[in-house]
């Protein structure tokens, strides 16, 4: 039953609305919790004066010592009829969010001085406010007219943001030193301008007629410079997984700012995708967004390619632009330059770091944690006031300034490590190398770091200097490994004459040989710039897709291999999982794998090494797949030089895969021989180690010194021979 109000209440409720009383405490409660002022009290009741002229104080015997706003009271008798007309209509309510910048501004006052404005567009303020609760700013412009037809708006949001008495600079030329040369920090790096055609609406204001119509007629602009045009809603999945990787945020999955800019995705986008990881993006935020990414700290490189495109695009289209607000874009944190700068950083240290977001705060940067734990983001705001070219220097110099802040935590404390490594690394010894790095760059703490996060990620070796620099260490670890006290290698990769061990394929079920390579003139895997990554794997499909006959081999990139498939891929023992101990810099880019069509024949490219080759076989057939390694070893090493040393042999970013490189392994089925109880003293006799899997055993070869690759394998094969030979007789007895 509805309640009805009693007279008293239904007087109370009229005089309310009458007076707007609600929403003049609304705004006012606002203001305060938007400038947290320290007396609360006092700043109600000066807000509270602003809202009548000093005359209508004075008559009322209120008399105060500061400066109002001349502005009409809002607090007025009921209008007549000819006078209501006359007047402004009542403010309607604020749409966006509460938070917004745009909410603080949005008063009786500023209503009535642009309520009756539109822009030639047929936009209105109202049409302006952007609705989603996470926007920052809460209105978007639909058109550049927006900014001077509703200035009072945007005026104020834009003052609230980049500060007052701010006008726009012009500059972009900028020397931009690198500071991580070897990118142990700066993963990549991202400039992207904006902007927006002249006398177009933006794309928050367009409909799918307008977005096709500007597509239509930038396509022939774009199609000028080198690159691959992409219309979005022809896109195939694999290009669009592929282009998510550079544009951080899909456009397609706007919010915040940009929810407008969402509507109707793919419709009427487009991409340019340049060489070099360079793009130019259609209708996405904006009408033109160029995105560079830079490999590691090449800020350099990036930032050219990114004015090179940019000119390339002004010799046919004039951009909206504004002497005070610099370039216009839809969303006020993108005008001025229209330039956005973002690095994604690994900083071990710093990231955990209580300081991080205040220190993020003194430079003007926006800041995301990564899930990782040991990465962030930072991104440098846009500017008015400062030109393209100092803010691009006051970012390489942030960088620098923050690169020599986490460096200055790796060594402030001794790092205590577990598991053997620690044994080696003792605060002794971490004070003899704490400030120390090869000749390459690669620091010392840069080798451990992945042992004090996971001790089991061992000393992770960064490049063939990483064994000179830090011989004492390795030798130390090798010779606990491997049981050793002298270290010599001698290659031999040929194929030797040699018998089935179980030609009946009775005992032996599967066999798998394993080889692993890096590519001399690298770093490993472990310290591989983006670039890096990309030329290695580049120099390996050109390698590897010369291979003909049984070794001619498929290539495959990890980016185009689903979930469901890559489950299956690696339960089989064909796909590599994501690499760790620093290695997974880019994952997935730059990695893939080459399988012939037997499926016996397999290498990963850039997965714990450069180059990892597999030969395996489902059967006990094992002369076979030793000439299968050694034949694909063979053609590839004849066309790319691997690190090798006359001391440890192949080297590798992890000790377990030096000197000969090899991992020969076979699963065999016995029922006898491993019941007895000379069987461990057997297999240490023929240098072979297993683990179980169910009712079968995983023997495995586990010398890797004092032989060469053919010794090994006649050792591996005469070790299985043994084995089941072994076994036939207990079967017999």
């Amino acid at each position: 039953m509805e309640h009805k109000l009693s007279k008293a209440q239904q007087e109370a409720k009229t005089y309310v609305e009458r007076h707007q009383l609600e929403k003049v405490v609304g705004q006012m409660l606002n203001a305060l919790v938007h400038a947290k002022d320290p007396s609360p009290i006092v700043f109600m009741i000066k807000h509270l004066a602003t809202l009548s002229t000093p005359q209508e104080l004075a008559e009322a015997g209120i008399s105060i010592n500061m400066p109002t706003q001349a502005r009409e009271s809002i607090i007025q008798e009921k209008p007549s009829p000819v006078e209501e007309q006359e007047q402004a209509p009542i403010c309607p309510e604020f749409t966006g969010s509460s938070n917004s910048l745009a909410y603080k501004y949005w008063t009786n006052d500023l209503w009535r001085q642009i309520y009756d404005k539109k822009t030639s567009n047929g936009f209105t303020a109202v049409s302006c406010i952007n609705p989603d609760s996470k926007a920052k700013f809460g209105i978007v412009a639909k058109d550049a007219e927006c900014y001077r037809t509703f200035d009072y708006l945007f005026k104020n949001v834009i003052e609230d943001y980049y500060g007052k008495d701010l006008k726009y600079k012009d500059g972009t030329d900028a020397d931009l030193p690198s500071y991580d040369p070897t990118s142990e920090f700066v993963q990549n790096l991202r400039i992207k301008i904006s902007r927006n055609i002249k006398g177009q609406k933006m794309v928050p204001g367009m409909n799918d007629d307008d977005r096709t119509k500007l597509e239509q007629t930038l396509r022939p602009v774009l199609q000028k410079i080198e690159g691959k045009y992409l219309d979005m809603e022809s896109a195939t999945d694999v290009e669009k997984e592929e282009l998510s990787l550079y544009f951080p945020a899909e456009p397609g999955k706007a919010i915040g700012d940009y929810y407008f800019s969402a509507q109707n995705w793919p419709q009427g986008r487009a991409v340019l995708i340049c060489p070099n990881k360079s793009y130019i993006w259609v209708n996405a935020k904006e009408h033109i967004e160029i995105v560079v990414i830079g490999y590691g700290s090449e800020l350099q490189s990036a930032w050219n390619r990114a004015h090179e495109l940019l000119s390339l695009l002004q010799q046919d289209l004039e951009f909206e632009f504004d002497d005070e607000y610099g370039y216009l874009n839809s969303v006020i944190s993108e005008i001025g330059t229209g330039t956005n700068i973002s690095a994604f950083i690994q900083f071990p240290l710093i990231a955990k770091h209580p300081n991080l977001e205040n220190w993020a705060i003194q430079h003007e940067l926006d800041l995301k944690k990564r899930d990782d734990g040991k990465s962030i983001v930072i991104f440098e705001k846009p500017r008015i006031g400062k030109s393209s070219a100092e803010i691009v220097i006051d970012f390489n110099r942030t960088i620098k300034e923050a690169i020599d802040w986490e460096k200055e935590l790796q060594v402030l404390f001794y790092p205590k490590i577990e598991g053997n490594l620690g044994n080696f690394v003792t605060e002794d010894v971490w004070d003899n190398f704490k400030n120390s790095s090869t000749s390459d760059g690669f620091s010392f703490y840069r080798h451990i770091s992945a042992a004090i996060e996971n001790p089991d990620n061992g000393f992770t070796l960064c490049s063939k200097d990483s064994y000179s620099a830090y011989s004492s260490i390795i030798t130390n670890l090798c010779q606990s490994l491997y049981s050793l006290s002298e270290f010599t290698y001698q290659k031999d990769l040929t194929v030797p004459d040699l018998q089935e061990p179980d030609n009946d394929g009775k005992y032996i079920k599967s066999v798998r040989l394993t080889a692993y390579r890096n590519i001399a003139s690298f770093p490993f895997t472990s310290a591989l710039s983006t670039a890096q990554r990309e030329s290695v794997e580049s120099s390996l499909k050109s390698v590897l897709s010369q291979l003909s006959g049984d070794l001619a081999v498929d290539w495959t990139p990890i980016t185009e291999i689903n979930k469901s498939e890559s489950k299956r891929l690696i339960s089989k023992g064909e796909l590599f999982a994501k690499p760790e101990g620093g290695r997974e810099g880019d994952w997935p880019g730059y990695r893939g794998i080459f399988r012939n069509p037997n499926g016996d024949l397999i290498a990963w490219v850039n997965a714990t090494e450069h180059l990892t080759i597999i030969s395996k076989s489902q059967s006990s057939q094992m002369v076979p797949r030793i000439k299968n390694l050694v034949d694909t070893l063979t053609q590839i090493e004849a066309n790319l030089e691997m690190w090798t040393d006359g001391q440890f042999g192949y080297l590798a970013s992890t000790l377990l895969n030096i000197g000969t490189a090899l991992e020969l392994t076979a699963v065999i089925s016995l029922s006898n021989a491993p019941l007895q109880d000379g069987f461990d003293a057997f297999c240490s006799e023929n240098n072979m180690a297993y683990t179980r899997e169910g009712d079968n055993l995983n023997m495995s070869y586990n010398k890797k010194f004092g032989v060469s690759e053919a010794q090994s394998f006649v050792e591996f094969v005469n070790g299985l021979k043994n084995l089941v030979a072994w076994e036939e007789q207990l079967s017999q007895s």
